[in-house]
């Protein structure tokens, strides 16, 4: 009796290590819904996953220590969508904003699309728990040193030269990044834009988008965007099918209602309504 209590009595505590040192071996990563470790962390992701290997390097930020990357997540997420979007059969309407943290623009999950796989889990207060089956660009921090030089490059006897494309400073439409982008595609009135549209309306404060390094030899594709309370942008405005009694200009810096086709651009980082109606606030 006594030899047994001995041996659990020593067992436990080698038990108790291992089980802290295994725990410990295994690293995660943790994924940021834009590059900044103080935004909504989406989720941690082993640091084996295969995942992680795909993503993309950021431009270098003299701000930051270690290089930033990104990854398109697709998986089940859990998010929260405001309880007049859900029908009593319990189905959710598209174009319902989706978000991590009910009402969050920094939490900002995504559009409820026709093709999207969603399913009501719970009801709490105005906001109705779901979860879908979506893709959403995350943010990760590598160990690379963003002051790293860069390696050294063997050029061809005779390198051929390239245009050299000025980059402008995108913020995204749902959450603000402060990483550099290209400016939204040229698109004319004949173009057609690379998604599906979702029929929805916005509100928010109509200002003038002029891009981040004017550039007097190209005009920006948009001039107009609405903004939300955080001075955030929502979606780039395409004013190709609206009709107003004024100039647009005459809104700037108003709270507007504007009801259109909201498509995604740029790589799904932001969003462009092809506007129908204006409404004053």
């Amino acid at each position: 009796m006594i030899r047994s209590f001995t041996l659990k009595t020593v067992l436990l505590p080698i038990l108790l290590l291992s089980s802290i040192v295994g725990v410990a071996g295994q690293d995660t990563v943790s994924v940021f819904i834009k590059p900044d470790s103080s935004s909504y962390q989406v989720t941690t992701l082993p640091a084996n996953d295969p995942q992680l290997s795909e993503a993309a390097e950021m431009p270098y930020d003299a701000s930051q220590a270690n290089v930033w990357k990104w990854v398109e997540l697709n998986q089940t997420f859990e998010g929260h969508v405001r309880k007049s979007y859900v029908t009593k059969g319990l189905s959710i309407q598209v174009g319902a904003p989706v978000y991590f943290v009910p009402g969050d623009e920094d939490a900002f999950l995504t559009i409820l699309e026709d093709s999207a796989d969603a399913e009501v889990i719970e009801v709490t207060g105005d906001w109705v728990k779901i979860s879908i089956d979506t893709s959403v660009p995350v943010y990760f921090e590598s160990s690379t040193a963003a002051s790293a030089p860069m390696t050294a490059v063997t050029l061809p006897a005779e390198p051929v030269a390239a245009p050299a494309e000025e980059p402008l400073d995108i913020e995204s439409a749902v959450a603000e990044d402060t990483f550099m982008a290209e400016e939204p595609v040229d698109l004319g009135s004949t173009n057609a834009y690379p998604s599906e549209p979702i029929d929805r309306i916005l509100e928010g404060k109509l200002v003038a988008y002029k891009g981040g390094f004017p550039n007097p030899f190209k005009k920006p594709t948009y001039k107009w965007q609405i903004l939300n309370r955080g001075k955030k942008r929502i979606a780039f405005i395409d004013p190709r099918n609206l009709i107003v009694d004024r100039p647009l200009e005459s809104y700037v810096g108003k709270n507007v209602s504007l009801s259109g086709s909201i498509y995604r651009i740029n790589n799904n980082r932001d969003l462009v309504i092809v506007a129908n109606q204006l409404i004053l606030q």
